[in-house]
């Protein structure tokens, strides 16, 4: 089902607090991944392809990133006259500083633009989300089962973030019981990494009863305290990789996606994912160069071996380096003879010849944006 009477409400700065290694000088939306995209694309992508062709995207802070990555929204066809891309920077009010603290602030400072919206349902997603999932089939088990609040969720132990929903379900699919909590190993047959769909008068008349958003809790006051009186459902999530808690969560969703069923996740053929385009030359490997199970994007020099890593466009791999199990960002250059294993280096970082860095798999060694090493 084409989504076309749906508004999208992309969350760009979620979750920030968990990688503030990689989120100190961007958004999370706008945090590198998978060699040649964003975070951001995925979703954003994935909304496109449902038909959703008016997307809110709310951000915080440190958005400058995520402006340029954006623009006007052409690679993913939202540069339109009508609807399209909106990037929402905090609003100030008598009330408010202008940053928000809660999901609920965020969308009581964008309330004008939800209403003025000629849309039936709004769409929430949290902006730390690697999935590419199929947001019509979404929609029409939405419409199908005439749910209030259509909630989708995964099974498994979810992932140690703030206002985690974890959900109890009868045979029908009705969401009987909530519990909202900060995640990690709690045991749970469902959780909920916030993607939501609901009505659009709902969500309105929710924030307009809101009095004092710095002491309300969306997922409480929705969803938890409103079980008996709205009709909310659950939807299995597909296509779903990993949401964003920690670097090392960062750090093992990119090296998944080395293995094919992570990229089945990711890129299926009849949903793709859209990035903004850097015109690149190919990638030019060097007499001594050595590649095995490596990601390579556009641009990259090699001279030395890759093993089992990302590397992002431009790149540049001195003769005699050895990379294992990394992930290395765009335009950084690696000396010869230098040694990485279970490394992240961040964007435009230079690192001398016949250095070593090792990190461990649930412990990445990660080296700031710009850094000489």
């Amino acid at each position: 089902m084409r989504a076309n009477n749906v508004l999208g409400i992309l969350y760009a700065s979620s979750y920030e607090y968990t990688v503030q290694e990689l989120s100190g000088s961007r958004t999370m939306g706008s945090i590198p991944f998978g060699g040649r995209y964003r975070v951001v694309d995925f979703v954003l992508s994935a909304m496109v392809n449902a038909g959703i062709s008016h997307v809110l995207m709310p951000t915080k802070s440190n958005y400058r990133s995520l402006m340029d990555h954006i623009g006007n929204g052409k690679p993913w066809d939202l540069a339109r006259k009508r609807e399209g891309i909106f990037m929402l920077p905090p609003f100030s009010s008598t009330d408010s500083t202008g940053v928000y603290r809660n999901r609920v602030e965020a969308l009581k400072g964008i309330l004008g633009f939800i209403r003025e919206a000629e849309k039936e349902h709004v769409l929430l997603v949290d902006g730390n989300l690697i999935c590419n999932p199929d947001f019509g089939d979404m929609l029409a088990y939405h419409i199908e089962t005439s749910a209030d609040i259509t909630i989708a969720t995964l099974r498994g132990t979810p992932p140690r973030l703030n206002n985690t929903m974890l959900l109890e379900s009868d045979s029908t699919g009705r969401v009987t019981g909530c519990l909202v909590t900060a995640g990690g190993n709690t045991a749970a047959e469902l959780w909920a990494p916030h993607v939501l769909l609901m009505k659009k008068d709902l969500l309105v008349e929710y924030l307009e009863s809101v009095a004092d958003a710095k002491v309300v809790s969306f997922e409480r006051d929705l969803v938890q305290e409103r079980l008996g009186e709205l009709n909310i459902r659950a939807w299995e999530l597909p296509n779903f990789l990993a949401a964003i808690d920690s670097l090392p969560s960062y750090y093992k969703a990119n090296l998944a996606l080395l293995q094919s069923g992570g990229r089945r996740l990711l890129f299926p053929k009849e949903r793709p994912v859209y990035t903004k385009v850097r015109d690149e030359a190919p990638s030019l490997y060097g007499l001594d160069a050595s590649v095995k199970n490596c990601l390579i994007a556009d641009g990259c020099v090699l001279n030395g071996a890759a093993e089992s890593s990302l590397l992002f466009r431009g790149v540049r791999l001195g003769k005699g380096t050895v990379v294992r199990n990394s992930v290395i960002m765009q335009d950084t250059t690696i000396g010869d003879g230098a040694v990485l294993e279970n490394v992240i280096l961040d964007k435009r970082v230079t690192v001398a010849a016949n250095t070593t860095l090792s990190g461990a798999a649930n412990c990445p060694y990660y080296v700031p944006k710009g850094s000489a090493v």
